[in-house]
């Protein structure tokens, strides 16, 4: 799934626990260390908010697209993770107790 800022890659994982999420920045996209550990930071979070509402047994891989991930207001980022989520069909209807 691809989005403006990131593309989500999504695997079944062999284990049924909660989903797993892995966050990719490459140097080419995203120039020095601090702007990538920050764009890293944002989506980790935002992906940590809405975890208990995600499928489970599922691997998540975020590639950060554009370093405006590190800049864009976080209401922004947290629709986008949403809008790919959605998409990729692993938002659960209810979240989880």
């Amino acid at each position: 799934m691809r989005h403006a800022l990131l593309v989500l890659t999504v695997a079944p994982s062999r284990r049924p626990k909660p989903a797993r999420c892995g966050i990719v920045v490459s140097r080419k996209m995203v120039g020095h260390a601090a702007q990538r550990n920050r764009a890293k930071r944002r989506v980790r979070e935002a992906v940590r908010l809405i975890l208990a509402q995600l499928e489970e047994g599922v691997d998540l891989i975020f590639t950060v697209r554009t370093a405006a991930v590190g800049q864009v207001p976080f209401p922004t980022l947290q629709t986008a993770i949403e809008t790919l989520l959605r998409r990729a069909q692993v938002w659960a209807p209810e979240p989880k107790t």
